[in-house]
């Protein structure tokens, strides 16, 4: 199913679209970073940012309809959550922290994209050997 154009001419995007474009953002991000050393000692993450502040350490991201997208991960207090919302009623920051112990564990994602493939981005293929 391909996205239709809003009354302004301007390409709706549906939610699937939004997640693909998103994973390959963050590959080609996570991999820039790499080739320059910036990763070095550091974890990445992914967190969803809400209105009211409200942030999720993104562990999964699924298409839920056209419009919606469901968000799985660990919330700021160590507790699990899922939270499904329009993906415009959302903002997601991609950042480095240095290594903890916690961090050490493998960090992947998967976004699961509706369309027929799910795209994983792991922490340690972007690394420097």
């Amino acid at each position: 199913m391909k996205s239709e154009n809003h009354a302004d001419g301007q390409p709706a995007r549906l939610a699937g679209e939004f997640l693909a474009d998103m994973a390959a953002e963050l590959k080609a991000w996570l991999g820039k970073n790499a080739a320059e050393g910036r990763d070095a000692g550091n974890q990445w993450e992914l967190t969803a940012v809400l209105a009211d502040g409200t942030r999720i350490c993104v562990s999964r991201l699924s298409a839920h309809g056209c419009s919606c997208i469901a968000i799985e991960g660990e919330l700021a207090g160590g507790g699990l959550g899922m939270l499904i919302s329009h993906f415009h009623s959302v903002q997601f920051l991609a950042s480095y922290s240095p290594d903890s112990a916690k961090a050490k564990q493998k960090r992947e994602i998967g976004f699961h994209t509706g369309m027929g493939k799910e795209i994983k981005i792991s922490q340690q293929e972007n690394r420097k050997s």
